[in-house]
C-alpha cells in the first residue's frame, strides 16, 4: 500500500507525469529514502551521477566554488525545492 501512495505523490511531479505505472512501480521498488542535515554535501562537482533525488522537504542548493581576490568562496547557482528532481543525466542513461 505504501508504494501506491508514493506513486500517486510522485506522479504529480512533472518529471514523472509520462512514466508508465509499471516503470514507476519498478522505480519505487528500487528507491531508498535518505535524510541530509543542513549544510551536508550530497555530491561533489565532477562526481559521476549514480542516482537522482526527489526533494521532499527543505531546499538543496547547487553550489560552485569561485575564486576571486578574497580567495575561494561558494556561489549558489541553483536551488531545488520540494517536489523537484535533482538529477545528473548519467544517472538515467
Amino acid at each position: 500500500m505504501r508504494s501506491v501512495i508514493a506513486a500517486e505523490a510522485i506522479r504529480r511531479i512533472p518529471f514523472f507525469t509520462h512514466v508508465s505505472p509499471i516503470r514507476l512501480e519498478r522505480l519505487l521498488a528500487a528507491s531508498t529514502t535518505e535524510r541530509y542535515e543542513k549544510g551536508q554535501t550530497v555530491f561533489h562537482q565532477g562526481d559521476r551521477a549514480n542516482a537522482f533525488w526527489i526533494v521532499c522537504e527543505g531546499w538543496v542548493h547547487l553550489v560552485r566554488s569561485a575564486t576571486g581576490a578574497q580567495g575561494s568562496h561558494p556561489i549558489v547557482i541553483f536551488t531545488i525545492t520540494p517536489d523537484e528532481v535533482l538529477c545528473g543525466i548519467s544517472a538515467i542513461e
